[in-house]
């Protein structure tokens, strides 16, 4: 059985059992599916997504002795202030990287802006202001920027990376 918790509100919905998608809301948009080793699959994750999810695996079928396996789902996304049909050399643009988790974003956690190549982001063009579990870039685009990259550690080591790629108009 899969399920979903939020252990503030003390609240859980069943989302699979036997297999089978339970929760119809997921079960009709597609959204949910069980893989052939019985794991989780959500599909077009959103910050609507992000939770503690467990996994019930019962002893004995008649019994109700279990193990929950605890999955916490967290999400790395890049918001921009523009629309990409606005790009052009030498605008502004504000790209945000924001961690969205359900769980406190702790000192060991850092989002970063970094070149697509992976190297830290130099010069005049680049203004980076960096929060508790996010951080947002400011700069004037050139042909280069072409692909930004926002990445989260966790203590020092690479846990995930998101890209923002622009495209400019003439």
């Amino acid at each position: 059985m899969w399920g979903s918790s939020n252990p503030e509100l003390r609240t859980s919905i069943e989302l699979v059992t036997d297999g089978k998608v339970t929760d119809k809301n997921q079960e009709n948009s597609g959204k949910l599916r069980m893989g052939s080793n019985c794991s989780l699959h959500i599909n077009n994750l959103t910050t609507a997504d992000v939770g503690q999810y467990y996994c019930r695996l019962y002893k004995k079928e008649e019994n109700r002795d279990f193990t929950d396996a605890i999955i916490h789902l967290s999400l790395l996304s890049i918001s921009a202030s523009s629309p990409v049909t606005e790009l052009k050399i030498g605008s502004t643009v504000t790209l945000h990287c924001e961690l969205h988790s359900h769980r406190p974003c702790g000192k060991s956690i850092s989002v970063t802006w970094v070149s697509e190549t992976g190297a830290p982001l130099q010069g005049d063009q680049y203004k980076v202001s960096d929060f508790k579990c996010s951080s947002t870039l400011t700069l004037t685009l050139q042909h280069s920027d072409h692909n930004m990259k926002c990445q989260l550690t966790e203590e020092g080591k690479l846990k995930a990376s998101c890209s923002y790629t622009t495209t400019f108009s003439e």
